[in-house]
């Protein structure tokens, strides 16, 4: 009898991730698409619905010297 076990064909292999982890990463997915949006909003207080589009606040981040 050889001194080693032969490995499964799934050993290795990426296993299904659990539930409490799924409802975990759908609601950091949900949380991240209800702020991006308001990332563009013209005004300096998040409120929906978006009355326009703006780059406001990226324009504050890259643009300024702060």
């Amino acid at each position: 009898m050889p001194a080693f076990a032969y490995a499964s064909p799934t050993e290795g292999l990426a296993q299904p991730v659990p539930l409490d982890r799924r409802a975990g990463l759908l609601f950091l997915i949900v949380a991240l698409l209800a702020v991006i949006p308001l990332s563009f909003n013209p005004v300096p207080f998040f409120s929906y619905p978006l009355s326009s589009l703006s780059l406001r606040s990226y324009e504050e981040i890259f643009l300024t010297d702060r």
